[in-house]
């Protein structure tokens, strides 16, 4: 379950029943999930070696890249939608490889600065600062939900 759900069960729990409600409730959301993902890892731990399950492995491998690759795409049709904004996808796609691509060792200080500019949460904050510094250089920087 996700956050919105565990805080809504956590919420209703401390509403209907206090502390203990609040905890029940909590447990009742998360322990679901916890016992089929634990379930999974045993099965798959005893069983990983079976023809069968590398088999059906080696095809939801692909099924799992597509369904990826179709939510990115989705959403870079409705995010990359001007020329700042690809400039600022360009960047951190290149960024993010730029590394692997040149073939340098990450024991060179070159490869180590390369390795840290393609860590995403680097690569996150570059484009966050990016993003502010042309908003307030084309001057379309929003306050209190409208455009100055």
């Amino acid at each position: 379950p996700g956050p919105i759900a565990i805080n809504s069960a956590t919420f209703v729990g401390i509403r209907v029943a206090g502390l203990p409600g609040a905890i029940v409730a909590t447990a009742g959301c998360v322990l679901p999930s916890c016992v089929i993902v634990l379930t999974l890892a045993f099965v798959y731990y005893h069983f990983s070696r079976l023809a069968a399950v590398q088999g059906v492995l080696q095809g939801l491998r692909p099924a799992v890249v597509a369904m990826i690759a179709v939510s990115v795409l989705k959403l870079g049709k409705s995010t990359v939608k001007d020329a700042p904004s690809v400039c600022i996808f360009l960047a951190v796609l290149v960024l993010s490889e730029l590394g692997g691509l040149l073939g340098v060792d990450v024991s060179t200080p070159l490869g180590q600065a390369l390795d840290l500019l393609s860590s995403p949460a680097v690569l996150v904050v570059l484009a966050g600062i990016t993003g502010l510094l042309l908003a307030r250089l084309s001057g379309k920087q929003k306050r209190g939900g409208e455009e100055k």
